[in-house]
């Protein structure tokens, strides 16, 4: 199944027969909602931009809608070229509808899955200038370009713990819970158990960051998720 990142064209090629000739208005609908509003529809044969068309959205159907082709007995093939609505993450939630007069209407989902980004707009570090022994919470304001899918959480490693220190992630206003070291590895693993979107979100992981660090302490954070593109951010956190 084909993946697309955020704000990336596609095509989609449809190769079309029919049990007979159309006689009129054959057509495709491109439900608007699932398309970036400021890119439009295009559709094509050859698969060249440069050799396609626009497609017109009407008024109140809420969809573009691509004219131009016929249906045939003989395979017909049709380039429909779009960018994805970029507040989508994961597959087209309405279909795409190929109809003509006297003809009864196909419905086809496209394959095609869009990645998500997450978004930090804000981290900071309470202490900024923290002593050795002290807990640090590290805050980060997160979204993301949609809503996401689940299996959202956030790693770093656990070897910048100190001994014996609880490790905790707060999804501000929502809930608290400890983060698990898996397989007493390398990474410390906080699940967050919310869903994010388009809104920031305040995220906050507490811990007693290693004794031994001194200085810029370095320590990165990764943010992922189903359908979304890993984030690693590095807040600034002096050890004296």
């Amino acid at each position: 199944q084909p993946f697309a990142s955020q704000n990336s064209s596609v095509i989609m090629v449809y190769t079309l027969n029919s049990t007979g000739h159309s006689v009129a208005d054959a057509a495709v609908s491109v439900p608007a909602s699932e398309v970036e509003p400021s890119r439009g529809v295009f559709w094509s044969f050859d698969g060249l931009f440069s050799h396609a068309d626009a497609c017109i959205q009407s008024n109140g159907s809420g969809a573009y809608v691509c004219r131009g082709f016929q249906y045939s007995p003989s395979n017909v093939t049709v380039h429909i070229h779009l960018t994805p609505n970029r507040t989508i993450i994961g597959g087209f939630r309405s279909p795409l509808v190929w109809s003509g007069q006297y003809f009864q209407s196909l419905y086809h989902y496209p394959e095609i899955t869009q990645i998500g980004a997450w978004i930090v707009t804000v981290q900071s570090v309470t202490p900024v200038m923290a002593l050795a022994g002290a807990t640090v919470d590290f805050l980060f304001n997160l979204s993301a370009t949609g809503s996401t899918q689940g299996g959202e959480l956030v790693v770093f490693p656990s070897a910048v713990v100190n001994s014996g220190s609880s490790v905790y992630v707060s999804v501000v206003g929502h809930s608290t819970q400890g983060c698990s070291q898996p397989d007493s590895g390398p990474i410390m693993q906080c699940l967050l158990s919310y869903t994010f979107g388009v809104v920031p979100q305040q995220i906050m992981i507490s811990f007693v960051p290693l004794a031994s660090i001194i200085g810029n302490a370095g320590i990165s954070f990764t943010f992922s998720g189903n359908l979304m593109q890993s984030l690693t951010v590095t807040p600034l956190l002096m050890r004296l």
